[in-house]
């Protein structure tokens, strides 16, 4: 089987299966009666159901279903694009919200699905803690069954449209843990995905920052532009306050911080100049109560440094008693007398003087002729 394709994410790279190459495994939740899984994904497409449907009825995320009442489990998409987890024997499900990218426009899921004890929350989703729907939570340890990534592991015999069964999208992490997560250690978690892979929750709107040039020298004005999200500012004016983390480096508004207005119902795009005053990098944050902040490293070059000079006026110190060139075999450097250039050439390089001009011919003037003397 060829290797499935990959593409990254800020840096990450992310598993691209198709209908072709979808992966199974041997569960790693076999035996486990408490579990968490926290997934990182982004899908270019919906599933299948109305909300509210057993997840082996949408299209498997990542899939443990097996034929039967066993004691199986699963994660699956709905048709309205929802994320499902379910376990089974007897069959109990979750439907929760979803995450949005900072990168659009597809968006991208994160979850921690925790399976506690029956009088617990047994998922501990992406917004507060929801229990699962259906009839007495199942305690029973998990099947040692394969699973199926980005795919649906059982799927109906009179299901056969590839898209009915496996989703269109890319995987950049999936985390099992052998426990049910507390709410600290979920959020702790989830806050961390959301971090590292730029991740937003529907009701978030990010305010994003961007430079013409992440990297400058000394003296440079750079042009930044800040954008926020369409219609935030249609019927308000929104403020965003960018800050310097480093104004020795990079200086906005002439100093750490500048404002800008966004007025109501104008434009959701606004430029300024950041100006490089100093060597090292500065991280540039623009923020607004109302938004997540976006941020923008820029660095700023040290002004170039002597690094040697060899100088030919040195060598009469160098070399005693030197006429010209043609005697140095070795040349150290003005500034760092352990840098050493080494003449290996058959024709060395030749110190030359100015050419000395020719003597002048004086001559004896008489009024008719000139006769030449000395």
């Amino acid at each position: 089987m060829p290797a499935p394709p990959q593409r990254q994410v800020r840096g990450r790279v992310q598993l691209r299966p198709d209908a072709a190459q979808h992966q199974l495994r041997t569960s790693p939740l076999a035996g486990f009666t408490n579990f968490s899984i926290a997934m990182v994904f982004k899908s270019s497409s919906t599933g299948l159901g109305a909300p509210g449907v057993p997840w082996y009825n949408g299209v498997g995320v990542m899939d443990g279903d097996e034929p039967g009442a066993l004691n199986d489990w699963g994660t699956a998409l709905d048709a309205s694009g929802d994320f499902i987890f379910g376990v089974g024997n007897p069959d109990c499900h979750d439907v929760s919200g979803q995450l949005q990218s900072r990168k659009p426009p597809l968006p991208r899921h994160c979850y921690d699905l925790g399976r506690s004890q029956p009088a617990d929350a047994v998922v501990r989703g992406d917004k507060p803690a929801t229990v699962l729907a259906g009839l007495t939570l199942p305690t029973g340890p998990r099947d040692n069954a394969n699973i199926m990534l980005g795919g649906t592991a059982s799927p109906p015999g009179a299901r056969t449209d590839p898209s009915q069964i496996y989703i269109a999208g890319e995987f950049a992490e999936v985390q099992f843990y052998s426990g049910a997560l507390t709410g600290v250690e979920a959020t702790n978690l989830i806050n961390s995905l959301q971090s590292t892979y730029g991740l937003l929750w529907p009701d978030q709107a990010l305010c994003s920052i961007a430079a013409a040039r992440t990297v400058e020298d000394i003296g440079s004005n750079i042009v930044c532009t800040v954008t926020i999200p369409l219609g935030v500012n249609a019927s308000h004016s929104v403020t965003v306050t960018v800050t310097s983390s480093n104004p020795g480096a990079v200086t906005v508004g002439g100093g750490g911080s500048t404002s800008l207005t966004f007025a109501a119902g104008a434009t959701n795009i606004q430029t300024f100049s950041a100006l490089t005053v100093g060597a090292g990098s500065s991280t540039l944050t623009a923020s607004s109560p109302t938004l997540i902040s976006g941020s923008v490293t820029i660095s700023v070059l040290a002004a170039p440094a002597l690094v040697e000079a060899f100088r030919a006026s040195s060598l009469t110190n160098q070399v005693v008693g030197i006429a010209d060139g043609d005697a140095v075999v070795s040349w150290y450097g003005d500034t760092n007398a352990l840098a050493v250039a080494n003449q290996t050439t058959r024709t060395r390089p030749r110190s030359t003087r100015p050419p000395r001009p020719a003597a002048r011919r004086r001559s004896c003037s008489t009024a008719r002729t000139a006769t030449p003397c000395c």
